[in-house]
C-alpha cells in the first residue's frame, strides 16, 4: 500500500482504489469479511448462474479463481488474491438475486 499525502492508494488484483485512509481501510475490511463468508458458502453458485444466465460450471470456475485458487504474486509469494471490494459487492448482489449490469461485467470478465 502506498500513501500519497493524505490519500491511500491500494492495489488488489490489478485495480487501484484511491481515497482517504479510513475509507480505504473500511472497504478493505468489508471485502475481507465477505470473501471469508463466500469461502464458507456452497449454495451461491446456482443462484449466481441463474442471475448471470451462465452455467454452474462457469460460475464454479470463477468462484475458484477469485476466492480459492493460489497464484504467484509480484513479491514471489503464493496465495489467494487479496479481497477486492468491487468483486465482493458484485458477488453479494448476484447471490442475492439483485445484480446490476456492472456485476455481470465484473463476473463474466473472469471466465477464461
Amino acid at each position: 500500500m502506498c500513501t500519497y499525502k493524505t490519500k491511500v492508494i491500494c492495489q488488489t488484483s490489478g485495480k487501484y482504489a484511491v481515497g482517504d485512509y479510513e475509507w480505504v481501510m473500511r472497504r478493505e475490511a468489508e471485502a475481507k469479511r465477505f470473501y471469508e463468508y463466500v469461502r464458507g458458502q456452497d449454495d451461491d453458485i446456482e443462484q449466481i448462474a441463474i442471475a448471470a444466465n451462465m452455467s454452474t460450471s462457469d460460475i464454479t470456475q470463477i468462484k475458484n479463481h477469485v476466492f480459492y485458487n493460489k497464484y504467484i504474486k509480484w513479491d514471489g509469494s503464493i496465495s489467494v488474491f487479496n479481497p477486492q471490494y468491487d468483486m465482493a459487492v458484485a458477488w453479494r448482489r448476484l447471490s442475492n438475486g439483485k445484480p446490476t449490469e456492472t456485476d455481470f461485467f465484473i463476473v463474466k470478465a473472469r471466465v477464461s
